[in-house]
């Protein structure tokens, strides 16, 4: 991903490009030249990056939990 590209013109919902954007932040927020605001702005969209890639995970696990009981029932189904 282009360093230079910013977070509001990202149109991928790709869990790995949220982290690398987080990544971006977090290495921007170690600028020691950076005004408050700045590093507010910095801090607010690394943390909707962060929730985003959260919930993407999150649903990834209920998805997860939903295909085993799925291949539970099936393997259930050819026992008996």
């Amino acid at each position: 991903m282009n360093k230079n590209k910013k977070n509001d013109n990202i149109k991928s919902d790709s869990f790995e490009d949220y982290l690398m954007i987080v990544q971006q932040y977090i290495e921007k927020l170690g600028d020691e030249n950076i005004t408050l605001h700045q590093s507010m702005e910095f801090y607010k969209e690394g943390m909707q990056a962060l929730k985003k890639a959260q919930k993407m995970l999150e649903d990834a696990k209920i998805r997860c939990q939903e295909l085993k009981a799925q291949f539970d029932e099936q393997v259930d189904k050819k026992e008996v």
